[in-house]
């Protein structure tokens, strides 16, 4: 080393070096054109990997360190930067679909070698996830599993991008575990590795995509997130534990706050919530509650109540519709709100047992022969999703216990109206089959089957003017006691088709072997109707977010130019919204005289008091 030193400061070693630079140049000039285009990107990758360890190696050995820079950056620029941009184009969407970590991080490492590489592969990176996002998201063919293939390349991504590729040999790793000297968290620290190397425009160039391809398709991912959520709350996502549940939701929410128009998934998220309230079908308070809490960094409590007979009434109040911002405290208040509704309503149950078993003497002679258990969930207006309210004949003991509740809970709350939701209701009834069996079911049901104790054979038209139900409703209703596994009623001629004529026969036949059984509720599955409703409902209230806005920005600064105004809308509103709906909420407003086209300048608005 001492004498190279020596032969270093020569001004002949220079001519040498001069004359070494250049032919190693062409060499890897001659050999990166041929081998990047004939070798897999892997493959080729790995070559240059070697070419810079032999060229390092040979510094080391044979030449003075000054050369070790130069050197590197003609075989850089020669096997690297000549050839990048068709190496990454070629390789980089093949290695992030079969997921090749090791591949990944070594063309991560060789074009972080070079000025401009890390910035040329980030955007082939975000155009990859932009391109096979969209293409997932625009898939209407892959609405029942798109949730689920989201998370699943978020995950992909993420151990690409800011999670582990590898960290102690397996063999090595195992045998060390099981010695007991250190947690997998210790052993894999000082070894980790990452493709990208935790990169943050990588990262951020990850979220960004996201945010873009999700949105393309506006509306229908929200929704979708919102059901996706609903399956799992309702059927307890069967076979997770309970720390697999907790990190399910928890990358649930990072899609979620990708999504714009957060008020869809509210929306539609509500109306399952409802359903999981109402009729005790969540799996599980503690992932309630604690998906609410991860919307809302807080808790709530969440009380579910079985009952033989169930009520529900809503509760009028003078409120006043909110929008929310963001994923918060104002976005979870109405979700809070059916959860309070929930826990009052139980409260108001034992008030109520007390005030029919004590007082009047007729009364609690009554409710002493009928032995009806009749709870009553009253739920706010303002926090509940819209029912369509629906008069039918309720049976005089039934009827009876309403007018009950009624003048107890006026007693309580005068001035406030309620509305029995009978669509909502649900009943235990106990039946006679050739055994005896208890039957679960809604209002609707009940009403046609105890028709059944006057008489066995009914018509269609018949139960339709018997119990008011309208006709819709009781095609589906007489569908689920007729055609469905457990047909307590026969319907004759066969065939789900419900036409005026249909008889129908009570079936004593009943080979159930539980005693208490669950009759589908065919009325509570969502209908095409109920959606167009829920959407309905969404563009309804985000017309009044967009006045809100409107007025709020107008009060503010009393005079506006129409693009400033837009502008400023486009920054508070938080969902998608074009010019042209912007433009109808506007002219609607002059119309009703919150404001004015100045006289000068039709252009610019001014705020009416």
């Amino acid at each position: 080393m001492t004498s190279l030193r020596v032969y270093a400061e020569i001004p002949i070693f220079e001519v040498f070096e001069r004359k070494f630079l250049e032919t190693t140049c062409t060499l890897y000039e001659t050999e990166g054109r041929h081998l990047s285009q004939s070798l897999e990107v892997p493959v080729y990758l790995r070559h240059v990997k070697k070419r810079l360890e032999e060229e390092t190696s040979r510094v080391d050995y044979y030449l003075d360190f000054t050369t070790r820079k130069p050197l590197l950056a003609v075989t850089e620029r020669c096997l690297i930067s000549d050839h990048m941009e068709s190496f990454i184009n070629k390789g980089l969407d093949e290695m992030l679909l079969e997921n090749k970590c090791d591949d990944l991080s070594l063309m991560y490492n060789m074009v972080s070698r070079t000025k401009h590489g890390l910035i040329i592969l980030k955007n082939v990176f975000a155009s990859y996830v932009k391109k096979v996002g969209k293409a997932l998201v625009m898939d209407v063919n892959r609405d029942k599993t798109l949730v689920a293939d989201l998370l699943a390349m978020k995950k992909q991504l993420d151990n690409v991008v800011d999670r582990l590729t590898a960290g102690l040999p397996v063999d090595l790793f195992e045998t060390v575990k099981h010695a007991g000297y250190f947690s997998p968290e210790q052993l894999l620290l000082p070894h980790r590795r990452y493709c990208f190397e935790r990169n943050e425009k990588f990262i951020q160039a990850e979220k960004d995509s996201f945010d873009y391809f999700i949105n393309t398709r506006p509306n229908k991912p929200a929704e979708l997130v919102a059901k996706f959520m609903d399956s799992k709350l309702r059927s307890g996502n069967k076979g997770a534990t309970e720390e697999e549940m907790e990190n399910l939701m928890d990358e649930v929410i990072v899609l979620f706050r990708f999504i714009q128009g957060k008020d869809v998934f509210e929306a539609f998220y509500k109306k399952d919530l409802a359903k999981r309230l109402l009729l005790g079908r969540s799996a599980s308070v503690d992932a309630e509650k604690s998906m609410l809490s991860k919307l809302k960094q807080g808790v709530i409590l969440i009380l579910i109540t079985n009952i033989a007979a169930s009520f529900v009434v809503l509760a009028s109040k003078n409120y006043q519709k909110f929008s929310f911002t963001e994923c918060g405290a104002a976005f979870t208040t109405r979700l809070e709100g059916m959860f309070k509704d929930m826990e009052v309503s139980k409260d108001l149950g034992v008030s109520f047992k007390q005030y029919m078993e004590h007082g009047d003497p007729d009364r609690i002679l009554k409710h002493s022969a009928n032995q009806i258990e009749f709870n009553v969930n009253v739920l706010t207006m303002g926090h509940w999703p819209t029912y369509e309210y629906m008069e039918v004949a309720i049976p005089p003991n039934l009827a009876e216990y309403q007018e009950h509740f009624q003048n107890f809970y006026f007693s309580k709350h005068s001035g406030r109206k309620l509305q029995w939701q009978h669509s909502l209701a649900q009943l235990l009834l106990r039946a006679q089959f050739n055994v005896v069996k208890e039957l679960q079911v809604t209002m609707f049901q009940a009403l046609v089957l105890l028709l059944f104790n006057e008489k066995l054979e009914w018509t269609f038209e018949e139960i339709q003017l018997a119990t008011k139900i309208e006709k819709n409703e009781l095609e589906r209703t007489m569908q689920s006691l007729a055609c469905g596994k457990l047909r307590v009623l026969k319907k004759i001629p066969r065939g789900k088709d419900i036409k005026d004529n249909d008889q129908f026969v009570f079936n004593p036949e009943c080979n159930e072997k539980l005693y208490r059984i669950r009759i589908s509720q065919v009325q509570m599955k969502e209908t095409a109707v109920e959606r167009a409703q829920t959407e309905e409902e969404i563009f309804q209230d985000r017309q009044y977010q967009i006045d809100a806005a409107i007025v709020r920005i107008m009060k503010t600064r009393k005079s506006l130019a129409h693009q400033l105004l837009i502008s400023e809308l486009f920054n508070q509103l938080r969902f998608p919204v074009k010019p042209v709906d912007l433009k109808k909420r506007i002219e609607s407003l002059i119309e009703r005289e919150y404001m004015c086209r100045d006289k000068d300048d039709s252009n610019v608005y001014n705020y009416l008091a």
